[in-house]
């Protein structure tokens, strides 16, 4: 699917998919834009966010995971006129922030 005019992509998929997932979206996305990766982080990028839902049990599975992730170098088109910046506050505002390198916020938003 031809992804380089979108804003954000989500993921939902298995862990042998995202290898190549990872390389088809630095490929492919505009700089800017956001991805989000449900379950499974993208092993090679950076997320900018890693949110963790405690009224979930995961049981090894990360069903209550998602990593937040955006592609440098600009900001998406929505944010350029002005708009805010999509935030994973806006999107999941009950879960446990886990920052990356290990930190916690520890209280949920």
């Amino acid at each position: 699917a031809d992804v380089s005019d979108v804003d954000a992509v989500v993921l939902f998929v298995v862990p042998a998919m995202m290898d190549d997932l990872e390389i088809k979206l630095r490929h492919d996305l505009r700089p800017g834009a956001f991805v989000f990766a449900g379950r499974f982080p993208l092993k090679t990028w950076r997320a900018i966010d890693h949110l963790v839902h405690p009224g979930v049990a995961s049981r090894g599975y990360n069903i209550n995971q998602l990593w937040v992730y955006q592609l440098p170098d600009s900001l998406p088109a929505s944010a350029a006129g002005g708009a805010d910046v999509l935030r994973s506050d806006d999107l999941l505002p009950r879960c446990h922030h886990h920052h990356p390198g290990g930190s916690s916020d520890g209280a949920a938003t």
